[in-house]
């Protein structure tokens, strides 16, 4: 057993037990009254389970109360539903509480990647109990949240309306070519042949895909999860992004990166990175600071994390800072160079960083 890497960004903040989870599932369907006490407020305990993100155009149609994520009937027999889950290289959890039912459940895993095993056995654990007469919930709780406004579903964009560029996404940077229906993964400059699919989705022809898969090639690979899904280019919020069609509806993938801009500050900078605050157990290797495409680019391998490199388009704010461009985790984080006695280093998510070599030159450095 190694323990996970705790650094200076806010994960790993909930680290609990199955018993205990089921203490404050218990909690939290009573009010928040357990074993006599009142461990929580009523008041702030109901807003948990109100929608908090309806003004929200990039979060498509997912609700989200405080904490939670929000559902209607998503379970048989169920009203609405609230969940959270939680996944990190040796771990993985599924908690979810059924309020007008009464019920609660929390599932968990000592595995990375047991999410689909861990998600369905607490569904199916929640469909089996549905009949079950739990004691009542004071009748004055959730009901603000019963009478929560949900947005409707966003319209679908009409087919011509695609937007050409580079998007950072959580599976690297990609260009789409919607003229040619080709998307290209920067990071291997890989292309995948698109096809046209209704309401102006594009993918991989089925019978490609399904070669793909039989071919043997590794599932968690970003250009695998790629050729698995339909993709189509929106403007929410004013924002230019790239949505993924998956299983539980619409979900944002990743932003256009604005045009490169960065100085000459930056450009002398490419090359290798050797980290010196190094996690044994969970090292980062190759790190280097290069141009993808002619984008700035922070890359690295994780290899307890994924066997892919590991690619951050960056925005340069000034000569010292970039912007890891994208939303989700990790967006917007900041690469800063600092001055250690006289010597440059890369500062990143509490990771320190020293020039590895001589740096390269911007020709040697695009790819």
């Amino acid at each position: 057993f190694k323990p996970l890497p705790i650094r200076d960004v806010p994960a790993h903040g909930l680290i609990t037990t199955a018993d205990d989870l089921a203490r404050l599932s218990i909690a939290f369907l009573c009010a928040g009254e357990f074993e006599g006490r009142q461990m929580l407020q009523p008041g702030p305990l109901e807003s948990m389970f109100e929608t908090q993100n309806d003004e929200i155009a990039l979060d498509l149609d997912i609700a989200a109360g405080l904490g939670l994520f929000l559902e209607d009937g998503s379970i048989p027999g169920a009203t609405r539903v609230a969940r959270h889950s939680g996944n990190s290289l040796g771990y993985t959890a599924e908690w979810i509480l059924l309020p007008e039912q009464g019920l609660g459940v929390a599932v968990l895993a000592n595995a990375g990647h047991a999410g689909h095993v861990v998600k369905r056995l607490a569904e199916v654990i929640l469909e089996k109990s549905i009949d079950l007469d739990p004691e009542p919930i004071p009748a004055d709780l959730f009901i603000a949240a019963a009478q929560q406004r949900r947005l409707p579903p966003p319209a679908e964009p009409e087919p011509n309306k695609r937007l050409t560029g580079h998007y950072a996404t959580d599976l690297g940077l990609i260009a789409l070519n919607p003229e040619r229906d080709q998307l290209c993964s920067c990071m291997t400059g890989e292309t995948i042949d698109l096809i046209p699919y209704p309401h102006g989705w594009l993918g991989t022809a089925p019978n490609v895909a399904d070669a793909r898969r039989a071919s043997g090639s590794q599932p968690g690979t970003a250009m695998t999860r790629l050729r698995a899904m339909q993709l189509q280019t929106r403007t929410l919020g004013g924002r230019e992004v790239i949505v993924a069609k998956t299983r539980r509806g619409p979900l944002v993938l990743g932003e256009k990166a604005p045009p490169p801009v960065f100085s000459d500050a930056w450009r002398n900078r490419l090359g290798a990175w050797r980290v010196l605050n190094a996690d044994p157990g969970f090292p980062v290797e190759d790190m280097v600071l290069k141009l993808t495409d002619g984008r700035l680019c922070l890359s690295y391998r994780m290899p307890s994390l994924s066997p892919d490199r590991i690619q951050l388009p960056l925005r340069a704010v000034d000569d010292h800072r970039g912007i890891v461009l994208g939303l989700g985790r990790q967006r917007g984080d900041t690469v800063e160079i600092i001055d250690d006695n006289g010597n440059e280093r890369l500062r990143w998510s509490g990771y320190l960083a020293e020039p590895a070599k001589p740096n390269l030159t911007s020709a040697q450095s695009i790819e």
